[in-house]
């Protein structure tokens, strides 16, 4: 599902890693945790791989493991929505 980043209002950062920052959000009146990833220009190489990531949390049905919501794939702005 893609989703357009005017769609989230963004809150405090939960987290961060090498490639993004995990922030709480809300979408929809829904309380959600966005992955933001650091770069705002990225290879085809690395669209591909928000892609795979994005395409197997999907598939993923599991109470230990957050449900996919969707993917912000705007231009300069790249998230996944859980």
């Amino acid at each position: 599902l893609s989703l357009p980043l005017a769609d989230l209002v963004i809150g405090r950062e939960l987290g961060a890693g090498a490639f993004a920052k995990v922030y709480e959000a809300t979408w929809n009146f829904s309380q959600v945790a966005v992955k933001v990833f650091h770069q705002q220009k990225m290879s085809d190489k690395a669209l591909s791989e928000i892609q795979n990531e994005s395409d197997l949390m999907m598939r993923l049905r599991h109470p230990a493991i957050v449900g996919y919501i969707g993917t912000v794939m705007e231009d300069g702005h790249h998230a996944l929505v859980m």
